[in-house]
């Protein structure tokens, strides 16, 4: 009797080990990383760069200065991945007072360690990273460049989409095994999207986007078969433009804004499309809108107005952290801004979530 009492408590005891590991396991798994809002900062007269850490409530966790002093300006590239995030260089930002760089900026987003990885040409004007490759865009005298390697900055592959140099890619977006590239020829006043194959880069598809107003676009997004182009028109009286480019049907349909602005963020949100545009991102006292696209009704709605510029936006579950022309902004699901603090310069515009 005895015996059995004790292979009774065995059991017991085993099972309630198993119960206590498999709750902590579950416990972890569920449990929310809280993200951070991170603010790539100059500070008035370009003297230092930090990058500036939020929580989601706009209270400063922290500050890393980097070494480069003039970074994150709107004419930089920025792209990130689980681990890093990569800038693109300009001819101011150089540490060491270069004219030109060929430098990748690298910081890691645990603790925003700099390194930097040698690209195939000098400043690039547009970068995609995926799990294994970089992927750049450079416009110069001897054409119009996409090239690849890998994040040691090995196993190079470029191509020259344009020799002639009569235009200029404008942005990318990850397709799965291929990006899609935004073309403008200039000589045209056309714009193209490149379908390429991320092994080798060949062009695999090229669609003309009709438009009668001749336009350029800062965003672009792909969803379900679908590319999104958000950007704005190129004439006196421009204005926003949504370009919605159905890949199955190889056509394209344009949505404008009534007034003067251009897109200058674009947001999925399921069955529509959130898109903030800002009057002009070059004046402070510029004003800015938020609309909502309806993709079932291909209808587009503003939703709120802004008395501030917004330049670029960032999205973490139904909130919007906005930065443009110094004024750093919290808005929430209903588009209403309750939160809004200031940058030191006005001559900072990237922010990103970690």
């Amino acid at each position: 009797m005895s015996t059995k009492k004790s292979n009774l408590c065995y059991i017991i005891a085993i099972f309630c080990i198993f119960f206590l590991l498999t709750a902590c396991t579950t416990g972890s798994n569920n449990t929310k990383i809280e993200e951070d809002i991170i603010v790539v900062e100059n500070e008035p007269g370009g003297g230092s760069t930090h990058f500036n850490i939020f929580d989601k409530s706009l209270n400063l966790k922290n500050s890393k200065k980097a070494s480069y002093s003039v970074m994150g300006t709107r004419i930089q590239s920025i792209a990130t991945d689980e681990d890093n995030v990569y800038i693109t260089t300009q001819y101011e930002n150089s540490p060491i007072g270069e004219k030109m760089s060929d430098d990748l900026l690298v910081y890691s987003l645990d603790s925003f360690k700099e390194s930097s990885i040698r690209l195939m040409s000098h400043m690039a004007d547009s970068i995609l990273v995926d799990d294994t490759s970089i992927y750049t865009t450079f416009n110069w005298d001897e054409g119009v460049l996409i090239c690849k390697q890998d994040k040691e900055g090995k196993n190079h592959i470029k191509r020259n989409l344009d020799p002639s140099h009569q235009g200029l890619i404008e942005n990318m977006v990850d397709m799965g095994e291929e990006i899609g590239l935004v073309y403008t020829n200039m000589n045209e006043r056309t714009t193209y999207l490149h379908v390429v194959s991320k092994d080798t880069l060949k062009t695999t598809e090229t669609l003309k986007l009709e438009s009668d107003k001749f336009s350029t676009y800062r965003y672009i997004m792909y969803r379900g078969g679908y590319i999104y182009l958000a950007g704005s028109t190129e004439d006196e009286n421009y204005r926003g433009v949504l370009t919605i480019v159905d890949l199955a049907n190889k056509s394209s349909k344009n949505i404008y804004t009534q007034k003067k602005e251009e897109f200058v963020s674009i947001h999925d949100k399921g069955d529509k499309l959130i898109l903030f545009a800002c009057d002009s991102v070059r004046y402070e006292n510029s004003g800015s809108s938020v609309y909502e696209f309806d993709k079932k009704m291909t209808h587009i709605a503003q939703k709120s107005r802004y008395d501030l510029p917004i330049e670029r936006v960032v999205q973490t579950d139904d909130q919007y952290f906005t930065i443009g022309y110094g004024n750093i902004c919290r808005i929430n699901k209903n588009y209403k801004i309750d939160k809004q603090i200031k940058a030191k310069s006005t001559y900072t515009s990237q922010i990103f979530v970690r």
